[in-house]
């Protein structure tokens, strides 16, 4: 979420996290006791932080898109579902996040780069961060038309021409 739809970078796990091991306390039996170590773990909280809150409201629905109640095979796990944008409000389920990231404005412009980036081919660079800033301007004077966005993408010349790598000295 935050580095797909928001275009923010999360750190790595600190050097000494071991970040396969299962979180917090194993004797806990749900989920959300679990996890809730990772965010009074100083080591741990200024990632989950970030992650947990957005996670959390979009629990009631497993791997496959399943809506459920409680934790796998643990009925006195209740899932609540409700999530939070930190300073941005909350939400419960994927339409209301989507609804609140739009209401926001926090994904306009990370669409524009990430689409910059698949039709590249690769990540942009400060040189193409102009062409970048104009699109997002011009997608959000088109209210937003993801397919104006296109039209207007494939008229740039850095869609037609490729750029050569520069060569390391």
């Amino acid at each position: 979420m935050r580095t797909r739809l928001l275009c923010q970078t999360i750190g790595r796990p600190p050097a000494n996290v071991t970040a396969d091991k299962p979180p917090g306390d194993q004797d806990a039996v749900c989920k959300t006791d679990r996890y809730a170590e990772h965010r009074s773990n100083g080591a741990c909280a200024s990632c989950h932080d970030q992650l947990d809150p957005i996670g959390f409201g979009l629990e009631q629905f497993d791997i496959a898109g399943r809506k459920r109640e409680h934790d796998d095979g643990l009925p006195q796990c209740a899932i609540e579902g409700r999530g939070q944008v930190t300073g941005h409000g909350e939400f419960s389920g994927p339409a209301e996040l989507g609804a609140l990231l739009v209401e926001e404005e926090l994904i306009q412009d990370c669409i524009v780069r990430q689409l910059a980036q698949f039709a590249l081919g690769r990540k942009t660079d400060d040189s193409e961060d102009e062409l970048v800033e104009a699109l997002a301007s011009g997608f959000a004077g088109n209210g937003y038309e993801f397919e104006r966005l296109l039209v207007d993408y494939v008229a740039e010349p850095a869609f037609a021409l490729r750029r050569e790598p520069e060569e390391a000295p």
